[in-house]
């Protein structure tokens, strides 16, 4: 998990970096970020959507969680012609814009806002994370969100967490 870290800190996808094929290439003596897939696998960077990925991430969290760092996602992104849902945090989110060659953007079918825990429309979180679900500060949250329910009182995430800035 250590060395997982280490090589997601230096700039590869998190996917990859927790990709088997990619530790199988690295036994063999593979350099750089080449791995062991059969094909081209790859992230929506570069038209695919992970195609060949082998490891402990499922389906349902490749959309939780950004493809590129792993923070909580804001946005999911599907490609045409796959199912797989990736999702996107609030500091790579531009990247959908950036120029690459030929192309101005990004070829995304769909963009839907990520589901979060609370519920909460991701706009209303202004590009700022959630703490995690199951820890204090998440379990607190869930709590005030349900009394907001509940008792049909104003629930702002985000005044809750004391967050007044831009992320």
């Amino acid at each position: 998990m250590e060395m997982r870290k280490a090589v997601a800190a230096q700039g590869l996808s998190i996917v990859c970096a927790s990709c088997e094929r990619y530790w199988e290439a690295r036994e063999k003596g593979a350099v750089g970020d080449r791995c062991g897939s059969i094909l081209t696998c790859g992230s929506p960077l570069v038209d695919r959507a992970f195609p060949e990925y082998r490891g402990f991430i499922t389906e349902e969290a490749f959309g939780r969680f950004c493809f590129v760092c792993g923070a909580d996602a804001i946005i999911t992104l599907r490609k045409r012609l796959t199912l797989r849902k990736l999702g996107l945090c609030a500091a790579h989110r531009p990247w959908l814009e950036e120029e690459r060659g030929d192309r101005t953007a990004l070829p995304i079918l769909d963009m839907k806002a990520a589901a979060n825990y609370l519920k909460v429309d991701a706009k209303e979180l202004k590009g700022h994370a959630l703490p995690a679900e199951h820890s204090l500060a998440g379990t607190m949250l869930k709590t005030e969100k349900e009394w907001a329910d509940r008792y049909g009182w104003d629930f702002s995430p985000l005044d809750l967490l004391g967050v007044k800035d831009k992320p």
